[in-house]
């Protein structure tokens, strides 16, 4: 399905980082877990409806698509089959911001944890 890599990336992340506690980890793979369900059960129900379901009078008067149209759906089409086999690719657009981010809210949480010690040691 096509959520499939999205929702591991996000198991995978959330689980891996320290940062978060626990009970916003188990939130958040709960959420997802629910995702995780709901995407195919919908996806799958909607292809039975668009291939299987009842033929609609209205739509037999339209036409094939012509040379535009099948140069803006190929052009949609094409992004979307490359980043879903090879995520890696999207994900090294985004993934020194991100660890950079990491980086600062974990810098950010250590600083805050060293001034509530010290509050205590006066």
């Amino acid at each position: 399905m096509s959520g499939f890599i999205s929702e591991i990336t996000v198991f995978l992340g959330i689980t891996s980082q320290e940062g978060f506690s626990s009970l916003f980890r188990s939130i958040t793979i709960l959420i997802a877990a629910i995702g995780l369900v709901l995407t195919p059960i919908y996806l799958l129900s909607m292809c039975r409806r668009v291939f299987f379901g009842p033929r609609i009078p209205a739509l037999a008067t339209v036409k094939e698509m012509n040379g535009r149209e099948l140069t803006i759906g190929f052009s949609l089409l094409l992004p979307t089959l490359v980043i879903g086999f090879w995520p890696k690719i999207a994900i090294n657009l985004y993934e020194s911001s991100t660890n950079a981010l990491s980086q600062q809210l974990t810098l950010a949480k250590l600083i805050g944890l060293i001034s509530n010690i010290s509050q205590f040691n006066l």
